[in-house]
């Protein structure tokens, strides 16, 4: 048992002697040392040059990425929330997460998303300090996420989401009066929010 510990300390302190050496040499420690010959000062500039070179080549990358693919991330990233909301009554604040997140960058409308964000989120936040029971946290901060990601448009996902609910919770108060069955049910909000955006999203490419 000892002898592991003791491997694994050593491996510990040459993996720290790794990092300290690279973190050096990205800083230009080694560049701006008088002491450190010609050589090995180009041979850090080079390293430095490709490590910056290859830093903005992979954010031009996933900035055109998500560009082209941000709205089926978004949409994908709606339908994980829309199960996990209908199955557990619980949204993953991941998903808001990066819903926003890709979505900001897909819109590419600072302003818009600002407007979309207190649109879109302040009124559900108002209605979750009045009530808990009406709107979850986790439909706050989804409708946020969406504000971000489509802006103003956000209020018309949510207000088709919200009659959807509304058409929904009506059908299920006449079948327990029809019935004459009881049962508690909590209405989730993410699958109708998922299923106006996909809605839009037909219509306007295949409708």
């Amino acid at each position: 048992m000892e002898l592991i510990k003791e491997i694994g300390r050593g491996l510990l302190r040459k993996a720290g002697g790794y990092f300290k050496t690279g973190s050096n040499l990205l800083y230009g420690r080694f560049i701006r040392d008088r002491q450190t010959s010609w050589t090995t000062r180009i041979v850090g500039y080079l390293l430095l040059a490709i490590l910056l070179v290859t830093a903005a080549i992979l954010l031009a990358f996933f900035y055109s990425t998500v560009k082209y693919y941000g709205f089926y991330v978004i949409l994908i990233a709606l339908l994980i929330g829309a199960i996990t909301d209908l199955v557990n009554r619980t949204i993953p604040d991941s998903v808001s997460i990066i819903i926003a997140a890709v979505g900001f960058i897909w819109l590419w409308q600072p302003v818009e998303s600002l407007w979309g964000l207190l649109l879109a989120g302040l009124p559900l936040f108002i209605l979750a300090m009045i009530n808990t029971n009406w709107v979850g946290g986790g439909d706050v901060k989804l409708s946020a996420a969406l504000g971000v990601s489509f802006g103003t448009s956000a209020v018309f996902f949510l207000a088709i989401a919200s009659i959807l609910a509304l058409i929904t919770s009506f059908g299920i108060r006449l079948y327990k009066k029809i019935r004459k069955v009881e049962f508690n049910y909590t209405l989730p909000f993410a699958p109708f929010i998922f299923l106006s955006v996909l809605g839009g999203f037909i219509y306007a490419n295949f409708i």
